[in-house]
């Protein structure tokens, strides 16, 4: 038998940065690869023969990282210490495809979705889950998102009639649903802000046409629009105009609050359309009060307090 070797820069699959943006995990040819961002080493992090390991992901505590393996004869989810010691299987059923997950702020759940449509919720200390959500017809899993306080997990539900998106929140520890607004928007990507003031989301919402000289047809390219919910009932709307004056506010303590405060009476009346130009978003990201979206080929940005945007860079994958 003849070695033969490959270049795993041909073969790169899912890559992932770490919360401190120091390195970057990046499957190649059935490896995880630990890359430095910028200058430093870099290191095979786990390979195992005859094994295709998949989507490594650290947690937000840099303490442990995720991934996927088939060493089982099945794809499973495992999470190991940050050096790759310790692995430890988390799920244990078969017959079905895992498609992505996303970890927790507190580093304490993984959220899953898998071929059958089901949107899992794990506890990585001891593997015990719930089923959050059984989707009728996605081939890229259920979008969610965690709230910054890991209480709460936002994600769509499908219309069984028209199969437009629903945004929903679920309260983890109390196993409650709350379903937002009607069926007569398409609504997708629900996204909190990292300091828990707003839950951002895209909807179907631009009915603009553009003539098809080809087909001799009317299409809406462009039908995205990113929605606002304040999630605080005394939260103010931060494209308010604002009122000059000569005369010198007195300074405030900023309130601190213990976790996200959703105030869920009144939550779907509280909502805006931010002022940018709708387009095919696919991805949305809320850091701060900077808003980002990616689609179309293209990266663009939305600072809430400067009441500004533009573009950010040529690529649409946003990673932060």
């Amino acid at each position: 038998m003849r070695v033969v070797r490959a270049n795993p820069m041909n073969h790169v699959g899912d890559a992932s940065l770490t919360k401190t943006g120091k390195r970057a995990l990046v499957e190649a040819r059935g490896q995880i690869v630990d890359l430095p961002v910028g200058e430093g080493a870099a290191d095979v992090w786990m390979a195992k023969d005859g094994v295709r390991l998949r989507s490594p992901l650290a947690s937000p505590d840099v303490k442990s990282v995720a991934y996927f393996s088939v060493e089982t004869g099945e794809q499973q989810l495992y999470v190991a210490d940050s050096d790759g010691k310790n692995a430890r299987q988390i799920t244990k059923d078969g017959r079905r495809r895992l498609v992505n997950y996303d970890w927790s702020p507190d580093s304490q759940w993984i959220a899953l979705n898998d071929s059958d449509m089901r949107l899992r919720l794990i506890k990585v200390s001891d593997g015990t889950e719930k089923e959050v959500n059984h989707a009728q017809l996605t081939w890229v899993g259920t979008p969610f998102d965690f709230s910054p306080d890991s209480k709460w997990l936002a994600y769509v539900e499908a219309d069984g009639i028209t199969n437009f998106g629903r945004i929903v929140l679920y309260e983890i520890a109390s196993d409650a649903r709350h379903r937002l607004g009607g069926a007569f928007s398409d609504d997708t990507e629900p996204a909190f802000s990292t300091d828990g003031k707003y839950l951002a989301f895209l909807s179907k919402r631009n009915f603009a046409t553009i003539g098809d000289p080809f087909q001799n047809q009317l299409n809406t390219s462009d039908p995205q629009v990113v929605c606002l919910l304040i999630l605080d009932k005394d939260g103010k709307s931060p494209l308010a105009p604002e009122n000059p004056s000569e005369v010198e506010p007195p300074k405030t303590e900023p309130t601190k609050t213990e976790g996200t405060k959703i105030d869920l009476e009144g939550l779907w009346e509280r909502q805006l359309v931010l002022p940018v130009r709708p387009g095919a978003y696919e991805q949305l990201v809320v850091v701060g009060d900077r808003v980002l979206m990616g689609g179309g080929g293209a990266g663009t940005f939305y600072d809430i307090g400067k009441k500004s945007g533009g573009a950010l860079t040529s690529g649409s994958i946003i990673d932060v």
